[in-house]
């Protein structure tokens, strides 16, 4: 068996080991943190604002004018010219009925080429919104996309910080129970060397049979004290051998009990990091759900691009409506 001197410089070097390695798992515990909080008060890199887009309207004012000029034009008619010369009735009526032909003529002309600029307005102008429509939806689901993917790299890193962190925190009530049980050790090996010190001088004595019993040397030395000093000698190992033993089951206890105490925080991290896990999974099946669904709405939004949308068609019926009211 290992002597006490042995038994203390051995435990004196494991707890100062235990002791650094919990230092240091309080230090990497910190500057978890110190990362955590720069990590939640960061701002986002990229913020997404909806945009509202004026070249619409103002592309809309412009073609308003335009039709607008375009009409007064076309209202600008060319009045007849008229001779100056009288003539008779007859004459007259005739020549009121040619003019007539001849403005009627003109009139269908000028609605005619009317008709075709407008024609032609309104068509660049389903193409022009038709265009922006596409532009502006590509641009929000692009917008979109970024998002996401910030949303879930957010999500991952704070999922891989806080498994660290209680990686790290595991570690660290192992290392506290382990610094725990060398300075109990440390406690009962300081006891034993104490109670072998009171006891080992007392081996050179004879110990009295009576309660309390007195330690006592003889002046002169016979064989029968000769033998009771044997007994006694025989008595203090005997004891300091059982005072061995029980310290080393006290120990034994401890540690057997600290071993239980990290099982069930072993079962319990693995239960955490099986959660973790799950949310994982959960949030990649998520996303590729989501990106079904975008792929589904892209291809929906590519057919629907090939045809004018309603609401373009209402606007430009609408500002029809209204220049041909004027």
């Amino acid at each position: 068996m290992a002597t006490i001197s042995e038994l203390n410089r051995s435990t004196e070097e494991k707890l100062d080991l235990a002791r650094e390695k919990l230092k240091d798992i309080n230090e990497r515990l910190g500057s978890e943190k110190s990362g955590r909080d720069l990590l939640s008060q960061r701002r986002r890199p990229y913020d997404i604002k909806r945009t509202i887009s004026m070249n619409s309207n103002s592309s809309n004012n412009r073609n308003k004018n335009e039709i607008s000029y375009e009409e007064d034009e076309d209202n600008v008619e060319e009045h007849p010219k008229i001779m100056s010369r009288v003539v008779s009735s007859k004459d007259n009526n005739s020549a009121i009925t040619k003019r007539e032909q001849v403005i009627a003529i003109q009139s269908r002309k000028n609605d005619l080429e009317r008709n075709k600029r407008m024609f032609g307005c309104l068509l660049g102008t389903l193409q022009k919104f038709r265009k922006e429509e596409n532009f502006l939806k590509s641009k929000e689901e692009k917008k979109a996309k970024i998002e996401r993917k910030l949303e879930e790299q957010e999500q991952l890193e704070k999922i891989k910080i806080k498994e660290e962190r209680d990686a790290l925190i595991a570690n660290r009530k192992r290392q506290q129970l382990e610094v725990k049980i060398l300075e109990t050790k440390m406690i009962k090996i300081k006891d034993l060397a104490v109670y072998e010190d009171s006891y080992k001088h007392l081996s050179n004595y004879v110990k009295t049979a009576t309660k309390p019993s007195i330690f006592w040397l003889p002046k002169l030395m016979t064989p029968k004290v000769s033998m009771l000093q044997n007994k006694t000698s025989t008595e203090i190992k005997d004891m300091i051998e059982e005072r061995r033993k029980q310290v080393d089951a006290d120990i034994k206890d401890i540690e057997n009990q600290i071993d239980k105490e990290c099982e069930s925080n072993d079962d319990y991290n693995d239960k955490k990091s099986a959660n973790n896990h799950n949310n994982n999974s959960i949030l990649e099946s998520e996303n590729g759900r989501e990106r079904k669904e975008n792929n589904e709405k892209g291809v929906k939004r590519r057919r629907e691009s090939k045809s004018c949308s309603p609401e373009i068609k209402k606007r430009v019926c609408s500002q029809v409506v209204v220049k041909n009211k004027d």
